[in-house]
């Protein structure tokens, strides 16, 4: 894939490692998107090798992977109770310094942590 995006694309050798790293990253995607859909409708893609998708349809009929992906797949729906962190992407230490300017004392990590746990 790698050598064909190639033939039909040009960059300055200087972004060379952040496309690469892009590639990478669409391609794997890519991939792991089309595994699951063969995976849910039971058609490997023409492209996969056949001694390749039997050792894959294999392991996916084990009773563990049955077992992992059900797991897995309650733990995504489920969406009551547990704590839930609700700073963003601001560092406990802003939030620390936010807080204490704001009820005008000083915080301790405790009441900080807490603080970001709360279900707003």
């Amino acid at each position: 894939m790698w050598n064909q995006f190639r033939t039909k694309c040009t960059w300055h050798p200087q972004h060379q490692n952040e496309i690469n790293s892009i590639f990478e990253k669409k391609a794997a995607r890519q991939i792991k998107d089309t595994m699951c859909a063969a995976r849910n409708v039971g058609k490997m893609p023409d492209w996969l090798r056949k001694d390749v998708s039997d050792k894959l349809l294999e392991k996916w009929n084990t009773a563990e992977w049955k077992a992992k992906s059900e797991q897995a797949k309650a733990n995504r729906a489920f969406s009551k109770g547990g704590s839930l962190h609700t700073g963003g992407s601001i560092t406990f230490a802003a939030h620390k310094l936010r807080l204490e300017k704001e009820r005008g004392r000083d915080m301790s990590h405790d009441e900080v942590f807490e603080e970001l746990r709360k279900k707003k």
